[in-house]
């Protein structure tokens, strides 16, 4: 009997009108999305292309280990194509960085000025779209699944005969969910055929398995909204009113309690341009402290000064340069401390809500959750580190190479300081790690459907018809 109820309700879904006008919107605003999000991918891999051919010309046009210290090296992000699925935090880091003796973390078009945590919600991809989109179609195929019956009276006539309750709620909801399945697998396979135009889209085991997962989660998440639309349906009496309340509570839980939670636990957060800022401020107060201890004047330029003045000076900077250096990791730190702590405090506080649990689980999948964004700024961390004992290394190698042939220029200069260069280079998290993260959140989605699913039983039960 369930799957007779089933049958009819995927038979009257797909011979309605709203079925075909849903379908269609999902095809066409899919198909929107999906162009925009190859543009801009598209875009982003000029851009890459672009800082790694000026990267690679910075460093050729290097001929003193000096120069790698004072303008530093380029490390440039590579667009991640799973960024489709979900932007998550990948726009709150920069795309190009570059690290050196002298130089603090900054984009290639300058220092970041946003607020990270901000930029996470509403950003066009393809969780968005689940999250908006197919959302309202989700409650759009199931407001008048109870009530609507009641107004056309077939529901007495159902519960009259020997169909008991219990198959009517499971044989809706299966029915109602079958038919979501075809908008939900349109828009996928439009994701597909955009994916598959990239040229640099290569979809190994692993990204397919990603795809798959963040399939299951989206069905999560809409299954529990489609069960809402099931529980009101059951409480009211006719469909106009079930409407109005699945859009007021869609508003609530995927718009009201993420903002609203989100900027209680944001406050404020120092962006990487502050921190940035901070650092130029004490580098200054540092110089104006070792030029009045060597008896300059700061207010002067630095050709009215004595020579011997300058030649202390010199000497007290190179002294300071281990001292910057930590003080760039030490803003590192704080940072992502900082971040880190508002990101755990607004995911406990926003967690019950099916949309920032399905936000983050698939934020998870697309690699551009904030734990992956960690792993980016920590190893930045660590080859800042090794860039600059390298080249410390290799100004001690000329060095002594100089004195063993009494300071020739010429032997100097053809000294190859790129020779072991180090590479940078992180770990990317695995399936495995991304699961664990989501793994909470996909929780919370299942009670979600487990709880909506109980309510609607036990209140159709209830009902009386």
């Amino acid at each position: 009997m369930i799957w007779v109820i089933a049958s009819k309700e995927i038979r009257e879904s797909f011979h309605s009108l709203r079925f075909a006008m849903a379908l269609l919107m999902v095809g066409v605003l899919g198909s929107v999305t999906g162009h925009q999000l190859v543009a801009a991918h598209h875009e982003a891999q000029a851009a890459y292309a672009a800082d790694m051919a000026a990267s690679a010309e910075s460093l050729r046009s290097m001929n003193q280990v000096e120069q790698m210290q004072n303008i530093g090296l380029s490390v440039n992000r590579r667009p991640e194509v799973l960024k489709v699925l979900c932007h998550g935090m990948d726009e709150a880091i920069p795309r190009s960085v570059t690290v050196g003796t002298w130089v603090p973390m900054q984009t290639s078009t300058g220092l970041l000025q946003d607020q990270p945590l901000e930029r996470m919600l509403g950003q066009v991809d393809g969780t968005y779209f689940v999250l908006v989109v197919l959302s309202v179609v989700a409650l759009l195929l199931s407001y008048d699944a109870i009530c609507g019956e009641g107004e056309q009276g077939t529901l007495r006539l159902m519960l009259v005969g020997s169909v008991a309750r219990d198959q009517v709620v499971i044989g809706k909801l299966l029915g109602r969910l079958c038919v979501l399945l075809c908008p939900f697998g349109c828009f996928v396979l439009v994701l597909l055929a955009f994916l598959s135009v990239l040229p640099d889209a290569h979809l190994g085991s692993e990204e397919v398995a990603r795809l798959l997962v963040w399939s299951f989660v989206s069905l999560l998440y809409l299954s529990s909204l489609l069960a809402m639309g099931v529980l009101v349906s059951v409480h009211v009496r006719n469909s106009f009113e079930s409407i109005l309340l699945l859009l007021l509570a869609w508003s609530v839980l995927v718009w009201g309690v993420p903002r609203a939670s989100g900027m209680a636990s944001m406050g404020r957060v120092s962006t990487l341009g502050e921190l940035a800022s901070d650092r130029d401020e004490w580098m200054q107060a540092q110089i104006e402290q070792a030029a009045r201890a060597v008896g300059m004047d700061p207010s002067r330029p630095s050709n009215d000064q004595p020579a011997e003045a300058r030649q202390q000076l010199q000497n007290r900077l190179e002294a300071l340069k281990g001292a910057l250096r930590q003080y760039d990791w030490d803003q590192t730190e704080t940072f992502l401390a900082d971040i880190g702590q508002r990101l755990r405090l607004l995911q406990r506080l926003t967690g019950w809500s099916p949309a920032t649990a399905y936000f983050f689980a698939s934020s998870a999948l697309a690699r551009t959750a904030w734990e992956d964004e960690v792993g980016f700024l920590r190893a930045l961390t660590i080859y800042h580190r090794s860039v600059n004992a390298f080249s410390q290394r290799k100004k001690e190698e000329r060095n002594e190479i100089g004195r063993a042939h009494g300071f020739d220029l010429d032997v100097m200069d053809a000294f190859d300081f790129k020779t072991g260069m180090p590479a940078f280079a992180y770990p990317t998290r695995s399936l495995a790690q991304a699961c664990e993260d989501l793994l909470l959140h996909v929780l919370v989605l299942v009670l979600w459907n487990v709880v909506l699913f109980l309510a609607t039983y036990v209140s159709f039960l209830r009902r009386d018809v």
